[in-house]
């Protein structure tokens, strides 16, 4: 089982497969609110999701961790 998020905070794959529900999706682009203020900058960054279906979302990376823990990269 690959999680999304690897142990450094980073996305693993741009392009991945949800095997919990068989959806595609493609990471369109990650934006941070880190300002320098303290340690953990990975937690303010925002990655946009495009869904096979079309669907575009915003996650933070704590979102996609918990979210995408059952992938594979297509």
């Amino acid at each position: 089982m690959n999680n999304l998020i690897d142990n450094n905070g980073s996305i693993r794959f741009l392009n991945f497969k949800c095997l919990d529900t068989s959806t595609e999706y493609q990471i369109l682009g990650t934006s941070s609110t880190y300002k320098g203020i303290g340690n953990d900058h990975h937690t303010m960054s925002t990655s946009k999701l495009k869904r096979s279906d079309g669907v575009v979302r915003h996650l933070t990376q704590p979102q996609l961790k918990q979210r995408f823990v059952n992938i594979k990269e297509i």
